[in-house]
């Protein structure tokens, strides 16, 4: 069992020291490295495309009239005063994988701000028994700087909560919902 431990924690200190020393923590993120990050920490986690989900809304959209495309969930999964400044649309928020009361088998598409948090919300979803899940690459920043909708409820708008001064910088500067020092 010492052995075991002894060999994790130097794993977890070689990690550490490979970030550190590729400059992750302290250089302004690129979707390079946000993309690289998310490929490796969650090889399990299915991805989707803005592109693609945005057909899929609209296809859900024409095929269910008046339905507003629910063939599948689409999770929200930052927190609520990031939601309350705009989400995707048809989105439901929900933050904690205790919330998801959904059939196993449901499809579920999930995202957050640039999609780490997203993908680790869905690897969760995986181990809870959930099959048909996907995380949204590039998230709800990726969705506003290509120019797609952003709601508030049921009006539109062109800001989204930039979480943070960091990861803020992936987000067109147009769309901050506010000035972050």
């Amino acid at each position: 069992m010492c052995i075991t431990m002894k060999r994790f924690a130097h794993l977890v200190c070689f990690s550490a020291l490979l970030l550190l020393l590729s400059g992750f923590f302290w250089s302004d993120p690129s979707w390079e490295q946000v993309n690289a990050t998310i490929d490796r920490q969650y090889p399990s986690v299915k991805n989707i495309d803005i592109d693609s989900l945005r057909a899929l809304l609209a296809e859900g959209n024409k095929s269910n009239k008046g339905n507003k495309g629910k063939n599948f969930i689409l999770l929200d999964v930052r927190d609520a005063d990031e939601f309350a400044v705009s989400h995707l649309p048809n989105a439901v928020n929900i933050h904690e994988t205790s919330k998801v009361n959904y059939p196993k088998d449901t499809p579920i598409v999930v995202y957050c701000s640039v999609g780490l948090r997203s993908a680790d919300f869905a690897e969760k979803l995986g181990d809870l028994g959930f099959t048909e899940i996907m995380n949204l690459r590039g998230s709800i920043f990726a969705w506003g700087n290509k120019g797609y909708p952003l709601m508030r409820g049921s009006t539109t708008v062109h800001v989204v909560h930039p979480y943070n001064k960091r990861w803020g910088k992936l987000l067109k500067p147009e769309l901050h919902s506010y000035r972050v020092n």
